[in-house]
């Protein structure tokens, strides 16, 4: 079976990674959509690649992809090609229509039997086309493009009718928690075509490793350096700490368009000695970072439920959570960690100051929050799951 997935980075983000490995090696053949050749990435006959060129770039590159496509012997289909003119004349404007063929023309010629969109709007330039060759599609919801950019955003309203259209013209709906499945219900969304599969870790790979105490309390934090991570809360939680005199380290690691603004935070707080910052790693060494800290630290405003924290928690750290999206579906507070109130920077600190002064404590609740990975947030569950999901799509 061919699953086309658009929308991944290149390479594809970790538990996409996963996903795309574990079914290829139950023989589902995944397409990648990619607007570059992979670099260094390794592909087998049942784990590939197509181009799908990027719209942020010159006109006259756009020209010249569109050219190049057009004059290609192999990319010609009449059928395929009167479809996509067909659905480009129903877009309001010049611009809107050019950009709808430029998206759609690599797409002639490909067979696939279902499409997988791990984020959902990105759907909704594509959703009309594989609507009209009945290829059945599935929708991921997760994090800020269900529970924040449709109260948010300028465009608000525009972006809760996209919801309304994709949900309407989707085969199925993946939540990836029970809290970003009530959210969606507002926006008119068929509970029949619901599945929740929650996020899972390889905990053969992340895992927990006796290493000498350091003598600093360690904690960590992972994710991209966004405003929906609230990393200024948890500055003000490590300041905390250093008023009460615990001898601690913070660790993030990430990258994002809002690294100076938490480097001037850090420096404003006057924590610079404390606090490093590492950039982008790769798993390996966020795995290395997770197995040398003692705490995970989530301080963010919005979560479906955190690949990261469930990898800290994998590797037996107890996780101080703020209380956001569905973090509480991982995190029972008082036994794998902590879930504080949201904006609550003084209870974090409180906390992360009882795990700092109570060894014993922090040891149990991580052999409990790696317990409960094992149980609840397998990954051999979780593509199980996806597996029917897929199955079940492809056969109505």
């Amino acid at each position: 079976m061919k699953v086309l997935i658009i929308g991944a980075k290149n390479p594809p983000e970790t538990f996409l990674t996963r996903l795309i490995d574990g079914l290829s090696k139950r023989n589902y053949k995944t397409i990648l959509g990619l607007i570059n050749k992979p670099d260094g990435q390794r592909y087998s006959k049942n784990n590939t690649w197509i181009w799908l060129p990027s719209w942020n770039i010159s006109t006259r590159k756009r020209v010249s992809n569109i050219l190049l496509f057009l004059i290609k012997p192999s990319s010609w289909k009449i059928k395929e090609l009167l479809l996509i003119i067909k659905i480009v004349k129903q877009r309001k404007n010049l611009k809107s229509k050019i950009h709808q063929f430029y998206l759609l023309l690599p797409l002639i010629n490909k067979k696939f039997d279902v499409v997988y969109f791990p984020w959902i709007l990105t759907a909704d330039l594509y959703i009309d086309y594989f609507n009209e060759l009945n290829i059945p599609l599935v929708v991921s919801l997760r994090g800020s493009m269900i529970n924040i950019d449709p109260f948010i955003k300028p465009d608000n309203e525009t972006v809760k009718k996209r919801l309304e259209y994709i949900f309407n013209n989707s085969q199925a709906i993946h939540c990836v928690s029970e809290d970003i499945f009530e959210t969606a219900q507002q926006f008119k969304l068929d509970k029949s075509k619901v599945v929740i599969i929650k996020p899972a870790v390889d905990f053969n790979f992340f895992f927990q490793k006796d290493i000498k105490e350091c003598s600093k309390f360690r904690i960590v934090s992972t994710g991209s350096l966004i405003w929906i991570k609230g990393y200024e809360y948890a500055l003000i939680s490590i300041k905390k700490l250093i008023d009460q005199n615990i001898d601690c380290e913070y660790h993030i690691i990430g990258e994002g368009p809002e690294r100076q603004r938490i480097l001037y935070t850090i420096q404003d707080l006057g924590i610079e000695k404390c606090v490093f910052m590492h950039g982008n790693f790769c798993p390996e060494r966020v795995r290395d970072q997770l197995q040398t800290s003692d705490v995970f630290l989530l301080s963010s405003l919005s979560e479906g439920i955190s690949n990261a924290a469930l990898e800290a928690m994998a590797c037996g750290l107890p996780v101080v959570t703020s209380d956001c999206g569905g973090m509480r579906e991982a995190i029972t507070n008082g036994i794998e960690g902590f879930v504080v109130p949201l904006r609550d920077p003084w209870a974090a600190a409180e906390k992360l100051q009882l795990l700092a002064e109570n060894t014993s404590l922090r040891k149990q609740l991580g052999i409990n929050a790696r317990n409960r990975i094992i149980k609840e947030f397998s990954l051999k569950t979780q593509i199980k799951k996806f597996q029917m999901l897929i199955h079940e799509v492809s056969i109505t």
